[in-house]
């Protein structure tokens, strides 16, 4: 079971529903993902007042099949035309959460009292850039808190009984991933310059005053997002761009810390694979014997070196071309002077030339030696 989401998915109702209908036609379901077994992902209904979040289960190409009412919100009438939407909600990010891991992302949830404004974070986040804040399932400008430490204090305290939830990036991925940028409205004003270059009007979440914008009301080129109708002045603008996250150095510790361990064939090592660009896994046998040709049932001792890059074998030596050496021992002798290099019937060894000439010799020498 995974939850599903893809970029810029907005269609519209195709035909008006009560509270209670299951099944749901829209415009065009091609805009959703394709979902298959216990897959699922979650849609905004909207008629410009009234909000809800429902839960598809299935899609039979302009036919969704939902759980109503979900995320905080409550299941009611629609009519044809209204606003169906994929959107970044507060479901979506608690089920992305719980499928990646806490490690990667901390989620705190909290419920306000009517008086409390300060609340204390489990961690301390890099940033309020870090931060994805919603009360009641809408999202809150950044200008309206401010994060110090663990603390998170809203400017006004949320109302008794509200849900509060706060996303936060955490571990090892960090980093200027979100990217706010707000501006104040002038009535006059659709076009408002950003700190960065969205990769695609995709990795942009706009919003009005904490209200959602759907992607068809606004364009992104290079840094300048214009906004189809100038907001009514005094409206707070608020754009959030998705970048590229960070990954942060491993500290010395990480490794330290580990137990060590004498690495065997069937281990792994972590290698990039040039190819696919990406990091994969290989058995430590592979990787010895593509760099070295050693066979896998090499003895693991078969080659040593000392530090003074001496390298001794255990075994045999089968040399397929030449051998060239400046100095050559046999045994850990060299010989002496006009000694030649003989056979013993179960080796070799030094031994003094014979009085009929060292011909013989030499012939076994090289014999044995190539």
């Amino acid at each position: 079971m995974a939850v599903k989401f893809t970029n810029n998915a907005a269609t519209t109702l195709a035909a008006g529903i009560n509270s209670s209908v299951t099944s749901i036609a829209v415009t065009d379901g091609s805009v959703f993902p394709t979902i298959t077994g216990s897959d699922y992902f979650y849609v905004t209904f909207d008629d410009g007042t009234n909000k809800e979040i429902v839960k598809v289960t299935a899609r039979s190409s302009n036919t969704l099949t939902v759980v109503r009412g979900h995320d905080n919100t409550t299941a009611r009438a629609f009519s044809s035309g209204d606003k169906a939407e994929l959107r970044v909600v507060a479901a979506l990010l608690s089920d992305v959460i719980a499928g990646v891991g806490s490690s990667a992302l901390n989620v705190d949830t909290f419920s306000g009292n009517g008086s409390a404004t300060a609340f204390t974070l489990s961690t301390t986040p890099a940033g309020e850039d870090n931060l994805i804040v919603f009360i009641e399932g809408v999202y809150q400008n950044p200008v309206d808190f401010t994060l110090s430490g663990t603390t998170l204090t809203f400017d006004v305290a949320p109302a008794n009984g509200r849900n509060i939830i706060v996303y936060h990036v955490a571990a090892l991925v960090s980093g200027n991933n979100l990217t706010h940028n707000q501006f104040t409205c002038n009535g006059s004003t659709t076009a408002f310059t950003l700190s960065l270059a969205p990769i695609h009007e995709n990795n942009t979440q706009v919003f009005l005053n904490g209200v959602y914008q759907h992607k068809n009301t606004y364009a992104v080129s290079g840094t300048t997002l214009t906004l189809d109708t100038a907001p009514a002045n005094g409206v707070i603008l608020e754009v959030m761009s998705f970048t590229q996250t960070d990954v942060n150095t491993l500290p010395a510790s990480f490794v330290s810390g580990l137990t060590q361990v004498t690495a065997v064939g069937a281990d792994h090592f972590m290698i990039f694979d040039a190819t696919d660009s990406q990091l994969k896994k290989s058995l430590v046998s592979d990787v010895l014997e593509s760099a070295t040709s050693i066979s896998t049932s090499a003895d693991a001792t078969a080659i040593t070196i000392d530090s003074s890059e001496n390298v001794t074998f255990t075994n045999n030596i089968t040399v397929t071309g030449y051998a060239d050496a400046a100095n050559f021992k046999i045994n850990g002798a060299q010989g002496s002077d006009g000694q030649l290099l003989t056979s013993t019937g179960s080796g070799v060894a030094w031994e003094d030339a014979p009085a009929s000439g060292p011909s013989k010799g030499l012939a076994i020498a090289f014999s044995l030696i190539f």
